[in-house]
C-alpha cells in the first residue's frame, strides 16, 4: 500500500502487522485497536488519525506529525517516535515500554498512568508534559531534553536519568526516584514534596527556589548544588552530601539532618 491515498479510512481491528504504510495519506483514518506491529510509516501524512486500543509492537511513527494524535491504551514495545512531532497528543494508560521518543516534540502530551519503564527521551521538547501517576523506571531524558513545567506527581521513576534536562518549574510531588540521576539538571522552583528521594544524585543542580518539604532524600547528594532560597523543611536528609552547595537562604525546618556533610 506504499503511496496509497487512504484519507479517512476505517482500520479498526484489523491485522496490518508488518504492512507498509509510508509515504501513504492517511488524513483522518482510525486505526482503532487494530494491530500495527512492524508497520514503518515512513513519510506518512496522519495528521487526525486515531491510534487508541492499537498494537504497536516495533512500529516506526519516527518524524511524522502526530499532533494532537489518540494514542490511549496503546500497547507497544520498542516503538520508534524519534524526532516525531507529538505535540498535544494524548498517550493515557498506553503501555509503551522501551519506546524511542529522542528528539521528539511534545510540547503538553499527556502520559497520564502511562508505562514507560527505559523509554529514551533524550533531547526532547516537551513542555508541560504530563506524566502523572507514570511508571518511568529506568527513563533516559538527557541531553538537554526540556521538560518545563512538567508535570510527574506519583510517577514512579526509580533508576531514571535526567542528566542536564530542564526541569524548571517541574511537580514531582509524591514522585518515586530512589536512585534518579539528576547531575547538571535546572530544576529551579520544582516541587518535589513528599517524594522518595533515596539515594538520588542532584549534583551540580540548579535547586534555586526548589520545594523539596517532607521529602525522603536519605544519602541524596547535592554536592555543588545551586539551593538558593530552597526548601527543605520537614525532610529526612540523614547521610545526605550538601558539600560545596549554594544554600544561601535556604530552610531546613524540622528536617532530620543527622550524618548530613556539609563539609569535608
Amino acid at each position: 500500500m506504499t503511496g496509497a491515498t487512504l484519507r479517512n479510512a476505517r482500520f479498526e481491528r484489523a491485522n496490518l502487522a508488518g504492512a507498509d504504510l509510508g509515504k501513504c495519506d492517511l488524513s483522518g483514518a482510525d486505526f482503532t485497536t487494530a494491530d500495527l506491529s512492524r508497520i514503518n510509516f515512513r513519510e506518512a501524512t496522519v495528521q487526525g488519525a486515531r491510534f487508541s486500543g492499537t498494537r504497536l509492537d516495533r512500529a516506526v511513527f519516527a518524524k511524522l506529525d502526530l499532533t494532537g494524535a489518540d494514542f490511549t491504551n496503546a500497547v507497544g514495545n520498542a516503538v520508534d517516535f524519534t524526532e516525531a512531532v507529538l505535540d498535544g497528543a494524548r498517550f493515557a494508560n498506553a503501555s509503551l515500554p522501551r519506546c524511542r521518543f529522542s528528539a521528539a516534540r511534545a510540547a503538553g502530551t499527556d502520559f497520564t498512568e502511562a508505562i514507560l519503564a527505559a523509554a529514551d527521551f533524550a533531547g526532547a521538547k516537551a513542555p508541560g508534559i504530563v506524566m502523572e501517576g507514570a511508571d518511568l523506571t529506568n527513563l533516559r531524558a538527557s541531553c538537554g531534553a526540556d521538560f518545563t513545567e512538567g508535570r510527574f506527581a506519583r510517577a514512579h521513576a526509580p533508576r531514571s536519568v535526567w542528566q542536564q534536562a530542564v526541569l524548571d518549574c517541574a511537580d514531582f510531588s509524591r514522585a518515586v526516584l530512589t536512585q534518579a540521576q539528576f547531575p547538571e539538571a535546572s530544576l529551579a522552583a520544582a516541587v518535589f514534596d513528599r517524594a522518595h528521594l533515596q539515594g538520588t544524585n542532584f549534583e551540580d543542580a540548579v535547586l534555586s527556589g526548589a520545594r523539596l518539604t517532607n521529602a525522603n532524600l536519605l544519602r541524596a547528594s547535592f554536592e555543588r548544588a545551586e539551593m538558593t532560597k530552597a526548601c527543605v523543611d520537614g525532610s529526612n536528609l540523614y547521610g545526605a552530601g550538601l558539600l560545596d552547595a549554594a544554600l544561601d537562604e535556604a530552610t531546613f525546618r524540622e528536617s532530620f539532618v543527622a550524618q548530613t556533610l556539609l563539609s569535608k
